[in-house]
């Protein structure tokens, strides 16, 4: 079906291009570029195999710092879910907008190897005295 948003293609990825789907992607590059829109570099997310990269706001940035860690130098080869999401707002507004997951199996591999990275330890001695500490607010 024809949609006016195909007369006015878009530099970047927007809401319109996933068409209510999900797609799993994987991170081919991240660039701090200059977007256009005020003046200021941001960081895009670029896929194997797409045409457009994603402008990365600060939330969808946390989810992945989350799970791959804040050098992003490092995401490229990484999956991740991008879905339009409804209730997303801005500047108070719901407007929707593109969130960013990852993915379930992606999890449970992180946490296997969180597991084995970390062999369960008995607590630290230390840790209670630390957590007595007086709070001034």
């Amino acid at each position: 079906m024809p949609s006016i948003f195909d007369l006015y293609p878009r530099r970047y990825l927007s809401s319109e291009d996933l068409k209510g789907q999900r797609y799993t992607l994987t991170i081919d590059r991240v660039v701090v570029e200059d977007v256009g829109d005020d003046g200021g570099d941001k960081p895009v997310l670029y896929f194997r195999g797409a045409k457009k990269g994603m402008v990365l706001n600060l939330t969808n940035g946390d989810t992945l710092a989350t799970a791959y860690g804040a050098d992003y130098t490092q995401w490229p080869g990484k999956p991740v879910e991008v879905y339009f999401d409804p209730d997303v707002t801005y500047k108070g507004r719901r407007t929707g907008g593109i969130r960013v997951d990852v993915p379930a199996s992606e999890i449970q591999k992180l946490e296997q190897l969180k597991r084995e990275a970390k062999p369960d330890q008995k607590p630290d001695s230390n840790l209670q005295d630390d957590l007595n500490d007086r709070i001034p607010f």
